[in-house]
């Protein structure tokens, strides 16, 4: 009897856990935790990769047709216009070890954010991705962890889901 109480508390216990919680819990990310990324590797590609306090992070980049003036700031999902052109804003995603919030890895008003006009949608993607590594690596223009990228950082290890 007393068997099948504890069984039956443990559960109820288990069901009330928030997932996201669960997500922030286990994974020990936070502004000034110490990433490094090679972007020069993820040339060519829209998503990223990095090592942050020895936990490996991957993610994702898309151009969005939506500007931002906030380094950090973020959406549940990027605004894309049919209009290729218009898709020039990068915003980058966490998926792995959880899962973030679209952030915008600059001001919008510099290279971080806004890929050249002259790119296909394809390379925009790719360079949007070198972007995200090197926001999260803290490669922002003449390199060093700054304001920046904690800002970054903070953004894209808040609000984790699994």
């Amino acid at each position: 009897m007393n068997k099948i109480f504890l069984i039956t508390v443990a559960i109820g216990i288990i069901a009330t856990v928030n997932p996201a919680s669960a997500v922030t819990k286990c994974v020990r990310l936070s502004a000034v935790t110490s990433c490094t990324a090679s972007p020069t590797t993820y040339k060519n590609r829209a998503y990223w990769n990095a090592t942050c306090g020895g936990v490996r992070v991957q993610g994702v980049a898309v151009c969005s047709s939506t500007a931002s003036t906030t380094i950090g700031s973020s959406s549940t999902s990027p605004s894309v216009s049919s209009t290729t052109s218009s898709n020039k804003y990068c915003k980058c995603k966490m998926v792995s070890p959880a899962v973030s919030r679209w952030i915008v890895p600059g001001t919008c008003t510099d290279s971080m954010c806004i890929a050249p006009s002259s790119m296909t949608a394809a390379q925009c993607a790719e360079y949007c991705g070198l972007m995200c590594a090197s926001a999260i690596a803290g490669m922002y223009g003449n390199g060093g962890v700054n304001e920046n990228t904690t800002t970054f950082r903070s953004a894209m290890f808040s609000n984790l889901s699994d």
